[in-house]
């Protein structure tokens, strides 16, 4: 038989083992969770920044042309480094090969649309033709589709933030973003949504979005479309 004393010191010996073990565990499986974490996150950011370079690379400008206005804001943080930029512009996309899905008309002429030709019955330009130009525009705020209506309603700023995709057929800057530029983030995405653009979410857990602009010669770290 074991005597009393026996048992105790088996017991705690036993518990201290196993608590050993325990913590190892969970250290490997917070160690597992958060390599698996970051690997997400990364080929999330590789993704968001391929489309957002694409979207870039595809955009066209027209300084004396409204419809193909850029129009760039450059809001400070807090934290330094840590900005809240925007950037809106008109870009050429592949055409949906979805036959029920609503194609946008463009009010450019065919020479500007992707593949057009100038050549092309004015008839056809006037009366408005399918359109591969939609306006893009990138900014920090909160995933619609994280949004609850109560945080909505209650213009709740503390919503986790993401890099914005939004894109609109509407091609004139302020007829497609009416008054929404300048709102809180949760207020301007509800209005986005309501003129009739799409909002994605391409990059979740975003605390910043900071433009840099090269002008050929030197990068400047805020842009005026009208001076520069």
């Amino acid at each position: 038989g074991f005597t009393l004393v026996e048992l105790l010191v088996t017991m705690t010996l036993i518990s201290i083992v196993t608590g050993m073990a325990y913590s190892s565990f969970q250290h490997a499986l917070r160690s597992y969770q958060e390599g698996a974490t970051r690997v997400g996150f990364g080929q999330n950011l590789r993704m968001g920044l391929a489309e957002l370079t694409r979207d870039i690379s595809n955009g066209i400008a027209d300084a004396d042309d409204e419809a193909l206005a850029v129009f760039i804001e450059d809001v400070p943080g807090e934290v330094e480094g840590e900005d809240y930029d925007m950037i809106s512009f008109v870009a050429h996309v592949a055409q949906s090969s979805t036959p029920e899905e609503e194609v946008p008309l463009s009010p450019l002429p065919p020479s500007l649309r992707l593949g057009g030709s100038s050549s092309l019955d004015e008839e056809l330009a006037d009366e408005g033709a399918a359109s591969d130009l939609i306006r893009i525009a990138y900014m920090v705020g909160p995933d619609p589709l994280a949004m609850d209506q109560e945080a909505q309603a209650d213009g709740d700023e503390s919503a986790p933030q993401s890099l914005l995709r939004v894109t609109t057929p509407t091609l004139d800057l302020e007829e497609a973003f009416g008054d929404a530029l300048g709102m809180d983030p949760v207020q301007m995405v509800s209005t986005l949504q309501e003129l009739g653009a799409t909002v994605d979410a391409v990059i979740d857990g975003v605390s910043g979005l900071n433009f840099g602009f090269f002008d050929g010669e030197e990068w400047w770290d805020e842009w005026d479309v009208e001076e520069q």
